[in-house]
Formats: structure tokens, C-alpha cells, sequence
């Protein structure tokens, strides 16, 4: 996955995000491109860390499930997806907000689209990019600190429409 970092873009934000990183000889440095790579190393580290608990479900087999995903993404579902896609909500690389989507040629639209990359079992590879927004931790954590955030994702707001379709729980 891609990852922008897009860090201290609003005023509000300036105040709490220092545009400085300590490095790990505990120096610290406000170059731009240092900070904004130091920045998306430690969130991509996060996200590609191999940790995972495994559960004893993931190869569990649901009698009937195979079904469900034997079969073409109907309009229906692309209609109940769109309409309970949450509008305010901030937007991803996409600048597409959720509220523009919910019209009759935009779920037709999208239905195309879905079915196409359902049938090819491919997804456009830009919607594997997000910006991940650093939300501080509390206020107490070191501001300088990346490991004192937590990093909020904003992904394309077609490829969530397109992901709830899906059920989570099979």
C-alpha cells in the first residue's frame, strides 16, 4: 500500500503536529522531506508488520457461503452500499466525498465498475493508496514522537462503497 503523509495541512493541526521528528540518536531535525519520510516508514511498518494472531476460524469452511460469492454484484447491493456510505466524512487520495455518489448514474456507474472488478477478481491498484492522517495518542505523549499517534487511513471512497458490499463476517 501507498502511503501520503499529509501532516500539519491545516491550522489547527499546525499546533499540534511539530513538522520535526527526534531520530533515533535522539537528535531532532526539521528537514521537510526527512520528516515526511521518517513519518511514512514508521506508519508503513505498522501496516506491514506480519504479527498477526492467527484465528482458529480462517480456514473454517461455511456450508452455503460459496454461494454468496458465485454470484454477480446486483444494482440492489450496489444501491444499499452507496446509501449507507457516511457523507462528512473526510476524504481520501480521491477527493471524492460519499454525497456525490448517491445518484441514480453514479450507482449505475459503479455497479459496472464493481461487477468488472469482481468478475476479474482485480481492484484498480490506485485505490491502494491512502493518506494516513496522525491523530495524537494523548496529550501528555511527545509531540516530536511519530509512536505517539495513531495513524487514521482515508481510503478512495469508491473502493469502501465497493468493500461493503462484501459480508465481513464469512
Amino acid at each position: 500500500m501507498e502511503i501520503y503523509c499529509k501532516i500539519g495541512t491545516y491550522q489547527d493541526k499546525k499546533k499540534e503536529i511539530p513538522m520535526e521528528v527526534s531520530l533515533h540518536d535522539g537528535s531532532y531535525t526539521n528537514n521537510i522531506d526527512v520528516v515526511l519520510d521518517y513519518w511514512k516508514n514508521s506508519f508503513s511498518n505498522l501496516y506491514n508488520a506480519r504479527d498477526f494472531v492467527s484465528s482458529p476460524n480462517v480456514n473454517q469452511h461455511v456450508e452455503g457461503s460459496d454461494l454468496i460469492f458465485n454470484t454477480s454484484i446486483t444494482i440492489v447491493d450496489v444501491k444499499k452500499a452507496v446509501d449507507k456510505a457516511k457523507v462528512g466524512k473526510a476524504i481520501g487520495v480521491d477527493n471524492v466525498y460519499a454525497k456525490i455518489l448517491k445518484n441514480d448514474a453514479a450507482v449505475l456507474f459503479l455497479h459496472s465498475l464493481f461487477n468488472i472488478c469482481f468478475d476479474n477478481g482485480i481492484v484498480p491498484s490506485i485505490w491502494n493508496k491512502c493518506i494516513i492522517n496522525p491523530i495524537p495518542k494523548s496529550s501528555c505523549s511527545g509531540p516530536r514522537d511519530h509512536m505517539s499517534y495513531r495513524g487514521i487511513s482515508l481510503a478512495f471512497s469508491v473502493y469502501k462503497i465497493y468493500c461493503s458490499i462484501f459480508p465481513a463476517n464469512i
